[in-house]
């Protein structure tokens, strides 16, 4: 795809970024001067909010989109060695891992940082979010369940033991789910949006 000429409603095929120089990194992000100049030859682009037509979530884009919008996520946790201790072993059988820490931080991912452990900045006591759950992509199921058993045993609780999510919007997807110590939902997914 021609990123020189893209309008807003083109979609970005994965792999198709389309682009050089500082986003060269991100997988489907156009550069900055490609963007400008979409904009100024799409005038859709130009249209207020409330003009914008509701477009449809449909499998094939569910299954086709990378999560390119989200930069990381962090949780908040009482004690960062501890949490790192706990997501170290966790993480290892998904093939992410400890890219750096220090005082109060922890970061993890696979190329490039995409989640992180904090002590929260405002210095208050760390809680877990109602409804928010994190979910790590596992490369196989086998992932999935080793995963699993390695929080269970790094002190997790149970939320949902490996097997297939029919809940799901997409076909195929199997996955767990854990609390870590400090109350964070978490997933493991093979199969899911990312995939």
């Amino acid at each position: 795809m021609d990123r020189q000429t893209a309008s807003c409603s083109d979609p970005v095929a994965p792999g198709d970024s389309g682009r050089s120089g500082r986003n060269s990194g991100r997988v489907g992000l156009p550069t900055r001067d490609a963007l400008r100049q979409s904009k100024v030859a799409d005038p859709a682009c130009h249209r207020p909010r409330s003009a914008d037509p509701v477009r449809p979530i449909t499998l094939d884009n569910l299954v086709r989109t990378t999560m390119t919008t989200i930069d990381h996520l962090s949780l908040g946790v009482p004690d960062v060695a501890a949490a790192q201790n706990f997501y170290t072993d966790l993480l290892s059988n998904l093939g992410i891992s400890c890219l750096a820490s220090g005082e109060g931080f922890a970061a993890y991912g696979r190329e490039r940082v995409a989640f992180l452990l904090l002590s929260p900045f405002d210095g208050g006591a760390a809680s877990a979010g109602n409804g928010a759950h994190v979910a790590f992509a596992a490369p196989s199921r086998d992932a999935v369940s080793a995963g699993h058993a390695a929080g269970l045993a790094a002190g997790a609780t149970d939320e949902g033991a490996p097997g297939p999510r029919e809940a799901y919007p997409i076909p195929g997807v199997f996955a767990a789910y854990l609390r870590d110590p400090w109350g964070n939902k978490l997933e493991i997914v093979h199969g899911g949006f990312s995939a």
